[in-house]
């Protein structure tokens, strides 16, 4: 390490120590100007500032890293964190980083943290979505076949949101019935014909698709399944 580096170093270590309750203010303000070297360093010389949530909405560093698509700042967070239960820190939504990288569609960010703990892949926030869910939800294609792929448990599947929505009802509901090809062995069956708060299973749904109709459509497993099915 060259002499500016170590005292830049040794000056956070010594902002970290002297500050004492200062650290959440830091780190906002740092992550806020996209001073994320500054945070990452932070977080390398200090472990009790990992779980420390520095937004009202109860956000820790690695929130909102996810969030703004700083992918190489989380990979440089991931290398620091040691224990996978901060990776499981809600939000007051009752998100969890890897919900907010699910949902903007963080391929790289999603793989690395659903390898480090897959049970995050269905971890559910406060609306009973899953990060697996919000990849459908929003169409990230990418994000969904990557989380699909750590999911070793039928229940990825099962989970539905507060408002009676599968992952299904997501994917119709937002056309993105062409894009995934959710594998046949890990999808359930009935999952066609389950019935939201509003009445609409997702043959419902894809009924009132126009789009959904044109004949020279290609057919993809997800198609497949629905076409197949009965209500």
């Amino acid at each position: 390490m060259n002499r500016p580096d170590m005292e830049r170093v040794m000056d956070i270590e010594e902002e970290v120590v002297d500050r004492g309750g200062w650290e959440v203010e830091d780190l906002f303000d740092n992550a806020m100007k996209g001073q994320w070297k500054k945070v990452v360093e932070v977080y390398r010389l200090a472990e009790y500032v990992h779980d420390l949530r520095i937004t009202k909405m109860g956000d820790t560093a690695l929130h909102i890293a996810a969030f703004d698509g700083e992918t190489e700042v989380v990979l440089a967070l991931l290398e620091v964190i040691k224990e996978s239960k901060i990776l499981q820190i809600k939000n007051k939504k009752g998100n969890t980083p890897l919900h907010l990288a699910a949902e903007v569609g963080d391929v790289e960010t999603c793989h690395a943290m659903a390898t480090k703990d897959r049970k995050l892949v269905s971890n559910r926030n406060k609306k009973n979505e899953t990060p697996l869910f919000l990849a459908a939800l929003n169409g990230h294609e990418k994000v969904f076949r990557c989380l699909d792929s750590h999911c070793d448990d039928e229940r990825c599947y099962s989970f539905r949101a507060r408002n009676g929505d599968t992952i299904l009802h997501a994917a119709m509901s937002g056309e993105y019935f062409s894009k995934f090809g959710i594998p046949d062995h890990s999808v359930a069956p009935e999952l066609v014909n389950y019935i939201n708060q509003s009445g609409f299973s997702p043959l419902h749904i894809l009924a009132n698709t126009p789009s959904a109709f044109k004949s020279s459509s290609r057919l993809r497993p997800l198609d497949r399944l629905i076409y197949q099915c009965k209500v």
